[in-house]
């Protein structure tokens, strides 16, 4: 079988989440292809962005091909193109297969300011409806992304297939080179809470920062929001200095994947009460780091935590607080049971779920 994956997102300066879905798909399906040798992989970029080359994923193992249009000249040497950012291209030749990862943008209690653009959310609603009109098959990365899927584009169930995802780092104990690394972000063990993802208004920041300053148990803890700085980052900051929270909120802005699982086990618990997620990976690498969990209760992740993180109401300042609290209370045994669940979500679970998509 001959595979193209559409890779654009690979080109990005800052990789986000769909750019580590992209990379850790195709790594995944390299391994398989080397198990049974049926697969023929390519990734796939649009030759306007051919400056951008050397942004590459060089661990992506795989022939890179070029296209011009709708997959010229390249259209005809696949039996199955994968689409796996909003742009889709494809060919009757090639069965197309489109991956959707939330549609948060689109509920409407998600419409205030700093959480979209009106003309950005419109042209993604364009190009949605497009791409999921014309797939042959759709992967949905939850079932929550798959019935929003159904309820807001009217899209069958049949066309539908739920693959989750999976954390793509390994998180150990704090080693020697770990400590070495809290140091550089001048940080102890235990001392903070971590956020990772884009410190944005659209990931209920100002909320968490609002919480923090109220809970209890914080005492004389930090906390630490790692990301690139977002959406409504100058409100954030403003709301920070107001609540005289300067001196213990950081920002050190993206943190590169080698630093992130030192951050991770270093960390007292993790903070992730976004409004809604698709999948909502933070919550499984912090159960992979044996942190306890604090995270939103709605969109995907209820799903995903499958019981083991502490759920708050996004919205309720109050309650994001009281969760904080009681991530004191999570026992030994609890972290560890969450761990053996996050470990059963893999990529090469990832990829032959995905394989099977491919083949129809």
């Amino acid at each position: 079988m001959r595979i193209g994956i559409e890779a654009t997102t690979l080109l990005n300066r800052v990789p986000g989440g769909i750019a580590r879905y992209t990379g850790n798909l195709a790594e995944a399906l390299i391994r398989l292809r080397a198990a049974d040798n049926i697969i023929e992989l390519a990734m796939l970029y649009p030759l306007s962005r051919f400056p951008r080359r050397t942004r590459i994923r060089t661990q992506v193992i795989a022939p890179t091909r070029w296209y011009l249009g709708n997959l010229w000249p390249v259209g005809n040497q696949y039996d199955v193109i994968h689409c796996t950012d909003v742009r889709f291209v494809r060919r009757r030749s090639a069965r197309s297969v489109y991956t959707v990862y939330d549609l948060a943008i689109f509920r409407k209690e998600h419409q205030f300011e700093h959480y979209t653009d009106p003309v950005f959310r419109d042209k993604i609603f364009r190009r949605t409806r497009y791409a999921v009109e014309e797939a042959d098959a759709i992967i949905a990365i939850s079932h929550c992304t798959k019935n929003d899927l159904m309820e807001m584009f009217g899209v069958p169930e049949h066309k539908i297939f739920v693959t989750h995802l999976a954390p793509d780092m390994r998180v150990t104990a704090l080693d020697a080179a770990g400590e070495r690394v809290l140091d550089r972000y001048k940080l102890r063990a235990k001392q903070y809470y971590l956020f990772v993802g884009a410190v944005s208004v659209r990931k209920n920041v100002l909320n968490l920062v609002r919480a923090f300053q109220r809970c209890k148990s914080a005492g004389g803890l930090h906390l630490v929001l790692a990301g690139p700085l977002s959406m409504g980052i100058e409100q954030i900051q403003e709301e920070i200095q107001r609540l005289g929270l300067a001196a213990r909120i950081r920002l050190p802005g993206f943190v590169p994947d080698r630093d992130l699982p030192a951050l991770l086990a270093g960390a007292a618990g993790m903070l992730y009460p976004t409004y809604y997620e698709g999948f909502g990976l933070p919550v499984l690498e912090g159960m992979q780091a044996m942190v306890p969990v604090l995270a939103g209760n709605r969109g995907a992740v209820p799903e995903i935590a499958a019981g083991y993180a502490v759920l708050v109401d996004p919205f309720d300042v109050e309650e994001i607080a009281a969760g904080i609290d009681a991530l004191a209370s999570v026992s030994q045994a609890q972290l560890t049971r969450a761990r053996a669940y996050a470990s059963t979500f893999t990529w090469d679970k990832v990829a032959e779920q995905t394989l099977a998509v491919y083949q129809g």
